[in-house]
């Protein structure tokens, strides 16, 4: 919140329109954390076939870039442009267009089976029986750079097929042994590694938790402002 509401305040000083939209962060967003395992599931989003916080988030972001366009005058509005242009194939063809743009392989959006892809894959499983109650995204996101994920060093090497896909998040019912996230990995003793780290930082529980909606207000002019984002 804080350093929402710095930028905020930098970018009207600059005379600049700028709106932030505040999201929890809590647990990861999404059910992919990695290069590969990521953008399969941004295009599952563009073609319509992906429920949940990602598109939450998603729709409360393009819905603010909306308003700021003057394409439309409330936020509702802004959601029907925007659920249109997703229902309709707009978004994804867009994006097709700026992966060509930028010399990228189109075929691999069109099928992505044909992105980068783990040798092995490791299940993480429940611990004990009950609901998930949280999952420590900045733990996560250490796990993911140790699969090599991610970079601890700038001259590191990022390995595009490695990475995390949860199966459950929270508020789901598990039981003892069942697989809650899969390990994209490339070899099995650090599958087996981070599977156990993973298991260590997802937080189960007897009573299942109130989920509360991913996105909670937005920060203009330097003020906070709660506010109930439609669910996309």
């Amino acid at each position: 919140k804080s350093l929402s509401v710095m930028l905020s305040r930098v970018a009207a000083m600059m005379g600049k329109r700028v709106v932030s939209v505040v999201s929890r962060m809590d647990e990861p967003l999404g059910s992919a954390v990695g290069n590969a395992i990521e953008v399969r599931e941004a295009i599952q989003v563009l073609k319509g076939k992906h429920v949940g916080d990602l598109l939450d988030v998603t729709f409360a972001l393009g819905a603010e870039m909306v308003l700021l366009a003057g394409r439309a005058k409330t936020r509702a509005e802004a959601q029907t442009l925007l659920r249109s242009a997703l229902l309709g194939g707009k978004g994804f063809e867009k994006f097709k267009q700026m992966v060509r743009a930028q010399g990228g392989d189109i075929r691999a959006v069109d099928d992505p089976d044909r992105l980068p892809k783990a040798r092995y894959h490791v299940n993480a499983v429940a611990g004990r029986g009950g609901y998930i109650r949280g999952i420590d995204a900045l733990e996560v996101g250490k796990i993911a750079t140790l699969l090599g994920a991610g970079r601890l060093r700038k001259e590191d090497d990022v390995d595009h097929a490695v990475g995390i896909e949860f199966l459950k998040k929270t508020g789901h019912k598990v039981a003892k042994g069942e697989p809650v996230a899969v390990i994209h990995a490339s070899s099995r003793n650090r599958g087996k590694r981070c599977a156990g780290l993973l298991e260590g930082v997802i937080e189960i529980g007897s009573k299942r938790p109130v989920l509360r909606s991913v996105v909670f207000g937005r920060v203009r002019a330097g003020r906070i402002e709660k506010i109930r984002f439609p669910k996309g």
